[in-house]
């Protein structure tokens, strides 16, 4: 990687560009998306979460070597999905060996049509996990995040301190380190 100062520089440029630039146009959308979603009917909702899952079951059904395989053999198709408790006595958990062991497996078979980047857990077990996320995954748990700080009385732009299973790289032992671009201090749980 780039030394440290470099990195911190691209970091104060990086993080005063709008969002919309950095996690793409449908960031804003997904956040007014959150903001609403938040006053609907508990049965809207689940609603909504129906639609959306039978599209991911349908997606990784047709997609997913791992679970098309679970999903024929459960004899599941997911139009059989009738509600949301359906998913768990349908499906097996994911448990983590699985994602150690079949990683190509859980890649979709057009995964690289949404570029995603190849990212890790925290190791707090003693050995990451790989998985995928794409951009609008991303975009999603920055959406989620931004919600979250909302609802403290937070608006974007104001000074944070976050604490995170961050890796900080160039810090010399110190488990923080500032972000002046996204007015941020970052400390790691390591």
């Amino acid at each position: 990687g780039s030394p440290v100062p470099v990195q911190t520089a691209i970091r104060l440029l990086y993080g005063r560009l709008p969002a919309a630039w950095t996690l793409g146009r449908g960031f804003l959308a997904m956040c007014d998306e959150l903001a609403r979603n938040e006053w609907r009917p508990r049965e809207e909702l689940e609603a909504m979460q129906l639609v959306k899952l039978r599209a991911l079951l349908a997606h990784c059904h047709a997609r997913v070597p791992y679970y098309r395989e679970h999903l024929v053999k459960a004899g599941f198709t997911p139009d059989r999905l009738r509600t949301l408790a359906d998913l768990r006595s349908l499906l097996p958990p994911l448990a983590r060996q699985d994602l150690a062991a079949r990683f190509d497996d859980l890649r979709a078979t057009n995964a690289g049509d949404y570029r995603p980047e190849r990212c890790a857990s925290g190791g707090s077990t003693g050995q990451p996990v790989w998985f995928l996320l794409d951009r609008t995954a991303i975009a999603l748990e920055k959406a989620c995040i931004r919600r979250w700080w909302r609802r403290t009385g937070y608006r974007d732009g104001e000074p944070i301190a976050t604490m995170r299973g961050l890796r900080l790289a160039g810090t010399r032992g110190r488990p923080w380190r500032t972000d002046p671009g996204a007015n941020c201090l970052y400390l790691s749980s390591y």
